[in-house]
């Protein structure tokens, strides 16, 4: 707003109305098949920079994903090396 960076929703419309959005564009995954992963290193290489991007927006480590619906497909993150 007004040329600077705010973690906070603008307070008022005229506020709202001057924000502009920040946002990183990565390249997609689609149509990999990744319900078979166990592993962080499993993933396609898109895939590994999504997460590590959402690491550094959040700045909070991903602890767990899901790559189906079933209970054992997941991949636990705890002490992998990004």
């Amino acid at each position: 707003i007004r040329g600077s960076r705010t973690e906070e929703p603008p307070a008022n419309q005229r506020e709202w109305e001057l924000a502009e959005p920040l946002y990183r564009e990565l390249p997609g995954f689609a149509g990999a098949d990744l319900s078979r992963a166990r592993e962080f290193r499993d993933l396609p290489p898109q895939a590994r920079d999504v997460v590590r991007a959402i690491q550094d927006l959040v700045e909070r480590r991903v602890g767990m994903l899901s790559v189906g619906p079933r209970n054992d497909q997941v991949i636990l993150m705890d002490g992998e090396t990004l």
